[in-house]
């Protein structure tokens, strides 16, 4: 998949309907995003490390950390990819990826 084009930008009301589920990456923007969430939204609002550890933590910003800084994020993420992946598509057999 190329995302390539991909850009950051804000959260529009559209997104609540558009997408089944929203995660935010630490509880200030959670906040912001159930504050601003429509009454009819149909999507799941999530804090993004809950897929980890079922902690309800944020993601730290690395921008003004070191290498290590952005590793651990990065690992913080992937984890939590993998973690998300094994929600949505559930393994047929145990230790199975899809």
């Amino acid at each position: 998949m190329d995302i390539s084009e991909q850009r950051a930008r804000k959260i529009s009301p559209s997104d609540f309907n558009d997408f089944d589920m929203i995660f935010a990456m630490d509880r200030s923007n959670l906040r912001d995003i159930v504050r601003i969430a429509p009454h009819d939204s149909s999507a799941d609002i999530h804090l993004f490390m809950d897929f980890v550890s079922g902690e309800h933590r944020d993601v730290p910003d690395p921008y003004y950390g070191d290498d290590r800084d952005f590793q651990k994020v990065f690992d913080m993420l992937d984890a939590g990819c993998a973690k998300l992946l094994d929600f949505l598509y559930p393994p047929t057999r145990p230790g199975e990826r899809v």
